[in-house]
């Protein structure tokens, strides 16, 4: 009689090194895009991966105390990628954060991050992580943009602090 099986337990916690692409990308698929990292750092650099857990990633609460975004987790080098920074801020407005400096004055990913924020009106002691705050002045007083950053904004006051009657 000849037994066959595949082994899916995991040999210690360095097994996961041996990983290949393929598999992450089949585990990725199953699990969601939060199980890139859950692996390797090696896979962080990977832009094929990180695109692909990008597109994968399923709902969440960013008000979560468990929540990070995304692009926090990257190296600096994904987060000069424009592609890689556009899904990201499509996906979640708190990753505008994270964003290179070199793309934080890029009007195009500012609004696109305005657009996809989400109002969270429960708790007022948190600190502001909208992402009209994470970009250059020249934006902030920006009137198309700081109108459409106030229509989104849980605390549109803060937006409109200092500004004149104009």
């Amino acid at each position: 009689m000849i037994f066959v099986f595949k082994i899916t337990l995991t040999f210690g916690e360095g097994w996961a090194k041996y990983m290949n692409k393929s598999e992450l990308m089949d585990i990725i698929s199953s699990r969601g895009g939060e199980a890139l990292f859950h692996y390797p750092k090696k896979f962080l650099e990977d832009r094929e991966i990180v695109i692909y857990a990008l597109k994968k990633l399923r709902f969440f609460n960013e008000q979560s105390y468990s929540y990070k975004p995304f692009l926090s987790l990257m190296p600096k080098d994904i987060r000069k990628d424009r592609e890689i920074v556009n899904l990201a801020v499509s996906f979640a407005a708190s990753n505008y954060k994270y964003v290179h400096k070199d793309l934080q004055d890029d009007k195009y990913i500012l609004v696109k991050a305005i657009n996809n924020q989400r109002i969270y009106f429960d708790d007022w002691d948190k600190p502001v992580e909208e992402p009209i705050f994470h970009t250059s002045l020249r934006l902030q007083k920006d009137e198309k943009i700081l109108e459409k950053a106030i229509y989104k904004s849980s605390r549109p006051s803060l937006l409109l602090k200092g500004i004149d009657d104009k």
